[in-house]
C-alpha cells in the first residue's frame, strides 16, 4: 500500500512549495531587470571627443626605452591620431 503524507502536513508542503516558486520568480525578475538595463545601457552610448587614447603595452625597459613591441603599439597609436580620428576606436 503507497504510504500518504499526513492530512495535516499537506497544507505546509504546498506553503514551502509556493514560497519556493516565489522566490524563484522574484529572482529570475531581477536577472532579468538587470539584463535588460545593461543590454540598454551598452546599446545607448553616447561617445564624446577625447582628448587621449589609452595605448596598453609590454614592457619598458629598465634603462627607461620602450620594449619593441611596446614602440610599435606606441607607434600605431600615434598613426591613428595623426590619419584616423581615434575616437571612432575607443
Amino acid at each position: 500500500m503507497p504510504e500518504t503524507i499526513a492530512p495535516s502536513k499537506q497544507p505546509l508542503l504546498k506553503g514551502k512549495k509556493r514560497k519556493l516558486t516565489y522566490l524563484l520568480w522574484i529572482c529570475f525578475a531581477w536577472f532579468a531587470t538587470h539584463i535588460l538595463i545593461i543590454t540598454l545601457d551598452g546599446l545607448n552610448d553616447n561617445p564624446t571627443k577625447s582628448e587621449f587614447a589609452i595605448i596598453l603595452g609590454t614592457t619598458v625597459l629598465p634603462s627607461g626605452i620602450p620594449s619593441d613591441k611596446l614602440k610599435a603599439r606606441l607607434d600605431k597609436g600615434l598613426s591613428f591620431t595623426k590619419t584616423v580620428s581615434f575616437l571612432q576606436y575607443l
